[in-house]
């Protein structure tokens, strides 16, 4: 009886040790488990650091048919905020001109209508030459080109120096009071390189509406006379401070107005002084706070074509929802290619036609074929997005 006793206690005994080792192991294995995802994580946020703030990556798991279609991505992730918030998307691409192959780093939007992010660091294109071209790179609405393929831009062959000593960054200034029409003008611009990159020409309405570039777009803000719509003339300022650099290369008349930009005939003096004041604090080093506006800037896409200017700017700009263009479905309209081989037709840029391309950009000095290669593994990559998020891969 004092055996049997002893054997099912001896054997009682085996069993929770043997439970005992199962738990340790099962709890070492998680461990052990949690501690290389978190090391996988990490790495992915060294990886792609610069083009996105993350801190989980989930791996998009593509099929057969999106890695036939779309063998240059490498990898893919949805990105998620210390909140678990989903902030984007980005990948992972192998481009090639001229027998080159390099990698760019590319991430999107959440709803992937926007590009936030791209780096290549590996890209043939010159130290001086490439913070002025990655950095147009910034929410920037896709599709996307260069200006230099687009029909009808008069691309300027002149390249301007810029001011000297400007200082890197976001700068800001806008007017202490309001005008007739109660809008508070004010002027952003972008400097990357030493030169300036981004510029916005706007102005906030003071009792919480609409800013005026928007308002003239929907036509709540209009000109006297048969004038191009003040968010047109904008643009044609900004692009051509984008090309001259300087604002005293631009000359005004007494009254205010400018005869050397077509189609501008509004009083640019605020303009003049609100960009003056900006450089004055790129030299100073004075950023500007970040901050959100409540009324979006409209993009060229969303005002009259009539103007030409020498250069497109490309600051970043939200989405105008249903006051704007449907970014909804690129292959909705004219001279979009969505097949297989993703043809391109004479009127169209990597698929897509003209009329989508909703940012134009500028390249990397003189190297427009790598210019063009960084571009399309963006569209690619918004293509495959697309198409993604649609259920077909």
């Amino acid at each position: 009886m004092n055996t049997r006793k002893a054997a099912r206690l001896l054997g009682f005994q085996a069993a929770i040790l043997l439970l005992v080792t199962v738990i340790l192991l099962v709890s070492m294995n998680a461990v052990t488990g949690m501690r290389l995802e978190r090391q996988k994580q990490d790495a992915l946020c060294l990886k792609f650091q610069d083009v996105i703030l993350g801190t989980r990556f989930e791996r998009l798991r593509l099929d057969d048919k999106a890695r036939e279609q779309f063998p240059e991505i490498l990898t893919a992730y949805r990105v998620y905020s210390d909140s678990n918030a989903f902030i984007g998307y980005v990948a992972e691409y192998r481009n090639e001109t001229d027998g080159e192959e390099f990698i760019s780093h590319i991430s999107l939007s959440a709803d992937a209508t926007k590009l936030t992010g791209l780096t290549a660091s590996d890209a043939p294109i010159s130290s001086d030459d490439a913070p002025a071209f990655f950095a147009q790179f910034q929410q920037m609405r896709m599709p996307a080109a260069l200006a230099h393929d687009m029909p009808g831009n008069a691309v300027t062959t002149t390249v301007y120096p810029p001011v000297s000593g400007l200082k890197d960054g976001n700068f800001r200034e806008s007017l202490d009071t309001a005008d007739s029409s109660g809008y508070k003008d004010y002027v952003a611009i972008v400097v990357a390189g030493g030169r300036i990159t981004a510029v916005t020409w706007d102005a906030v309405a003071i009792d919480g509406g609409k800013n005026r570039a928007e308002a003239s777009v929907s036509g709540e803000f209009k000109l006297d006379g048969d004038q191009e719509i003040w968010a047109a003339q904008a643009y044609a300022m900004q692009n051509m401070l984008l090309e001259v650099q300087d604002p005293a290369k631009i000359a005004i008349k007494s009254d205010g107005t400018t005869e050397v930009v077509p189609g501008v005939t509004v009083n640019v003096n605020a303009f003049f002084k609100l960009a003056n004041l900006c450089i004055d604090d790129s030299k100073n080093g004075d950023f500007a706070e970040p901050e959100s506006s409540t009324s979006p800037t409209p993009t060229r896409a969303d005002i009259s074509p009539t103007l030409t200017p020498a250069m497109i700017s490309v600051t970043p700009v939200p989405d105008l929802g249903d006051e704007g263009t449907d970014d909804s479905d690129p292959g909705s309209e004219d001279g979009v290619i969505l097949n297989a081989n993703d043809a391109v037709t004479a009127d169209s840029i990597d698929g897509f036609g003209y009329s989508e391309i909703k940012t134009q950009l500028q390249p990397a000095g003189d190297s427009l074929d790598v210019s063009r290669s960084v571009i399309r593994g963006a569209n690619r990559m918004y293509l495959f997005l697309t198409r993604y998020l649609k259920g077909e891969f």
